[in-house]
């Protein structure tokens, strides 16, 4: 085949996009023939290369082109491309530069100006020549995106808006315009619209990881936390890079989706073990659900590498506490609190582990540490009463309780505590007046509601107890205490059969000798003799020198017609309380028949 003949075949391939056959048939030609100097091949191979992205030998080809013939403005254009490609930036200008001396009216050089500007960081430069594509095209939507662009990073963000919006108008459909458009709404402190562009983007384009980070982004600026964390999600698994991992994982967090988050840095922390932020957010995350040993394991090494670390420090002792060893809890808070100048909030919390550690004194001292700090806080006046009260100095106790009051009259916890004064001291009246407010402001305490049912048992008013008693009952079921007092209250009113229903519950929670004791006496008064007999005994191991567990086992050994047993049980009273009357008359009576 002659060139033209090879020519017609190549461009009919290429318009099949059978990129290899046409290049193929060129190069088999030039073998042939040797006709290096064909311009026509030579571009026509240089299409080849360049839609096969084999650009350093479509740089070779359209070199030879204008070499021949300088004046062929689309091949000092291709040029211009395979030079941007090859990163040549300086030729690339070159080669556009001329082609618009060749060719004035030429959009597309004007706009690849633009766009190596851009990359030059030329933005003025790159505005000069988009504008000027926009002169010899006012429909070209690449034009107003690249003056976005170069007006985003100019940081002219509404300039930016006006020009995105312009493309968009004329290409609706296109994701990364709404994406940048985005962008320069979170500059602009437009969140709401933000979001809105950045949707749009993710409608469009529903593959692109890009636009869901930007989106989790807009929500998460917007405190939606757990929205912004599937779309986060969402872009990590569009693509599984290391910043989506790490948005991600922070996502995670700030949505409390412990468990994903832990899976998250456990997979940055094989990345980047150095990293103490990773180790940090996975140690807050096993606290989070739980796993506090996990957590203390990492806190103990970040503390010992950041001894100077307030909330490194103050997580460690929260985890420590949560898992009972109020001990250490306390001596790593005390550490933080021999940094100086910390919060009065964690002296509060150093004050309340010291309680905790029955170290009261430690604690007087740091609550009046709290309150000089802070004077108003009400839960230190509390606390501080708290500990005086514990001391069984009332009438400190009584000041405290009185100013935490007056700072917090509506704090259901100030009010309850305050009646706990009134109840330690025998004034029961008082104390219902203010178990009642505090019950008004916080209902569904179960502390609240079981001291407001033990101050009328204090007050003997058996009925109103046993209302609120069956009340928590619903309330808190299965709660030992409130068990044991529904059975105390039946016992009280005679009603021993109910009495042992509730005792038995209770006593089924919690084997300790004031259930155990009272539910043998509900035995006895069913005349479960056996039951009450056995119950004591257990008792008795406990407490070998109690006259009332003694007595009992006495008079059950009575009615179960153990006559040796009764006597062994009254003789062991008699040698502890002689003038014992109940066990002294048993006695003699037991003597008298012997």
């Amino acid at each position: 085949m002659d060139r033209e003949q090879v020519l017609n075949k190549a461009n009919e391939f290429l318009g099949e996009k059978n990129f290899d056959e046409a290049k193929n048939i060129l190069l088999e030609y030039l073998y042939k023939s040797n006709d290096k100097d064909s311009i026509e091949v030579q571009k026509t191979l240089g299409l080849c290369n360049v839609n096969t992205d084999k650009m350093s030998e479509a740089k070779e080809n359209f070199e030879r082109v204008v070499a021949v013939d300088e004046n062929d403005a689309t091949s000092w254009f291709y040029l211009g491309i395979i030079y941007e490609s090859l990163e040549e930036l300086p030729k690339a200008q070159e080669a556009y530069e001329k082609v618009l001396v060749l060719r004035e009216d030429y959009k597309d050089a004007y706009k690849n100006l633009s766009v190596i500007s851009l990359k030059k960081q030329n933005y003025d430069e790159a505005l000069k020549f988009a504008k000027k594509a926009i002169d010899l095209d006012i429909e070209d939507y690449q034009s107003y995106y690249i003056i976005g662009t170069a007006y985003t990073a100019k940081k002219e963000f509404e300039k930016a808006v006006e020009y995105l919006k312009k493309a968009i108008e004329l290409n609706p459909e296109h994701a990364l315009l709404y994406n940048n458009l985005g962008s320069c709404y979170l500059a602009l402190k437009d969140v709401q619209a933000a979001q809105n562009a950045f949707e749009k983007s993710v409608e469009l384009n529903p593959k692109n990881a890009t636009s869901f980070y930007n989106l989790g982004t807009a929500l998460q600026l917007r405190q939606k936390h757990a929205d912004a964390y599937v779309n986060l999600k969402k872009a990590y698994e569009i693509e599984n890079s290391e910043f989506y991992l790490n948005a991600a994982a922070l996502g995670a967090i700030n949505a409390e989706c412990w468990s994903d988050a832990i899976i998250y840095y456990q997979k940055l922390i094989v990345l980047h073990p150095e990293k103490q932020n990773f180790q940090y957010n996975l140690a807050c995350a096993f606290q989070s659900v739980g796993q506090y040993k996990d957590a203390i394991n990492i806190l103990l090494q970040l503390v010992a590498l950041n001894p100077k670390s307030i909330a490194m420090g103050e997580r460690l002792s929260d985890c420590y506490e949560k898992t009972g060893k109020f001990v250490e809890a306390k001596n790593v808070m005390a550490n933080i609190i021999r940094l100086g100048k910390v919060p009065a909030a964690l002296y509060y919390k150093y004050a309340l582990l010291c309680m905790k550690t029955d170290d009261k004194d430690k604690a007087e001292t740091i609550f009046k540490k709290v309150i000089q700090l802070e004077p108003n806080n009400a839960y230190a006046h509390k606390d501080l009463g708290v500990v005086y009260l514990s001391q069984r100095l009332f009438d400190y106790a009584k000041d405290e309780f009185e100013k935490a009051y007056e700072l917090a009259s509506d704090d259901a916890k100030v009010v309850f505590e305050v009646g706990n004064f009134y109840y330690a001291t025998k004034d029961h009246i008082k104390a219902g007046e203010f178990y009642e407010k505090a019950f008004e402001l916080m209902p569904d305490d179960m502390d609240i509601n079981i001291f407001r049912g033990l101050n009328y048992l204090a007050l003997n008013d058996l009925d109103k107890a046993l209302e609120i008693f069956l009340e928590n009952q619903k309330k808190f079921p299965g709660q030992h205490i409130i068990l044991f007092n529904l059975g105390l209250i039946y016992f009280n009113k005679g009603n021993y059969d109910l009495a042992k229903e509730f005792l038995s519950d209770s006593y089924s929670l919690y084997q300790d000798a004031e259930t155990m004791n009272l539910l043998a006496l509900s035995f006895f008064e069913i005349k479960e003799y056996e039951n009450a007999r056995n119950l004591a005994l257990k008792l008795l191991e406990q407490y070998p020198d109690n006259v009332n567990v003694l007595l009992l086992l006495a008079k059950s050994s009575i009615e179960l017609g153990d006559s040796e047993g009764t006597v062994k049980y009254l003789e062991k009273i008699m040698e502890i309380f002689p003038e014992q009357p109940e066990a002294k008359e048993l006695y003699e009576k037991i003597k008298g028949v012997n």
